[in-house]
């Protein structure tokens, strides 16, 4: 063997191990996708319980569906689940609490900056309640 083909059958390993290397470590692209898609998700359930703590700030109240935050103010346009395209689930709970769910395609990292987003596979619901001392 010549030093050409031996420099090509080592930088041909070389970039193949890379690779594995990469997917081993990162995931493959449709993994990756799948994380991406519940960041967005949780952004999104971000985006809402913001958008609830004004409407709660102006009108002492929660609202009883989220189409009442479509202000213009609040919000623009209803966010919504980026694959399917359906509206997250809303649900008053009591007159101070409500849950924000959304169904996610891979475990929350367990090093997330924020806890309380932490979710499993499936159906993940989050509950947030405020008190009438915030508003005093």
């Amino acid at each position: 063997m010549n030093v050409n083909g031996f420099t090509f059958w080592t930088s041909t390993c070389a970039v193949t191990l890379v690779l594995i290397a990469s997917f081993v470590i990162l995931g493959s692209p449709g993994e990756q996708r799948l994380v991406r898609l519940d960041e967005l998700r949780i952004a999104h359930l971000v985006q809402l319980t913001e958008a609830v703590d004004d409407y709660w700030e102006a009108q002492d109240e929660l609202p009883l569906k989220m189409s009442e935050l479509l202000d213009g103010r609040r919000l623009s346009r209803m966010p919504s689940d980026p694959e399917t395209g359906l509206a997250y689930e809303y649900e008053q709970l009591d007159p101070t609490s409500y849950q924000l769910c959304a169904s996610f395609d891979r475990q929350s990292a367990s090093q997330l900056a924020v806890d309380f987003w932490i979710h499993d596979v499936g159906r993940g619901c989050f509950t947030f309640t405020h008190s009438d001392l915030e508003n005093d």
